[in-house]
C-alpha cells in the first residue's frame, strides 16, 4: 500500500534521517512534552492551592493560559519577534518550541531552562503555601 522509506524527513531538519534517529527523536519529543505538561500542571496546581474557591482557581488558570498565548502574539505583531520572548510562554513551547528544541541546541537549552524555571518556581511556592496554611495536620 505505502512505499517503505529507509530515511525520513523531520521538522526543521534539511536532510533525511535514519529510522533509529527518528525513534530517538520521537522518544525525546514525548519526554519533552511530558516535561512541559509537568510545568503546566505545576502552575495550575499552584493556582488551585492559592485560591480560596474552585471558581477563582479556574479563573486564575484561564487567565494565565490566555495571557501566555496573547503576550507573545502582541510582541510579534509589534515587531519584537524574538525566540526568547516567544518561548518564554508555556503554550508556545508546547505548540512550536519542542520541535524547534530538538533541531537547535540554543533553543533547546533556553526552553529547557524556561520549563525547569516554571517547575521549580511553582513547586517552591506550593511548598511555601502548603506549609504556611498547615494543610498536613
Amino acid at each position: 500500500m505505502f512505499d517503505y522509506k529507509h530515511e525520513i524527513n523531520l521538522f526543521f531538519y534539511e536532510s533525511e534521517k535514519s529510522s533509529i534517529f527518528v525513534f530517538l527523536y520521537t522518544v525525546a519529543y514525548y519526554g519533552l512534552t511530558f516535561l512541559s505538561l509537568i510545568a503546566m500542571s505545576s502552575v495550575f496546581a499552584l493556582f488551585s492551592i492559592v485560591s480560596k474557591s474552585t471558581t477563582s482557581a479556574i479563573g486564575f488558570g484561564m487567565g494565565f493560559l490566555l495571557s501566555s498565548i496573547v503576550y507573545p502574539t502582541i510582541f510579534n505583531m509589534a515587531g519584537f519577534s524574538s525566540p526568547f520572548i516567544l518561548f518564554s510562554s508555556l503554550p508556545m513551547i508546547q505548540y512550536q518550541g519542542i520541535a524547534l528544541m530538538l533541531a537547535s541546541k540554543a533553543v533547546f537549552y533556553f526552553n529547557l531552562a524556561v520549563l525547569l524555571t516554571y517547575i521549580i518556581v511553582a513547586n517552591s511556592f506550593m511548598i511555601y503555601f502548603t506549609n504556611k496554611k498547615d494543610f498536613f495536620y
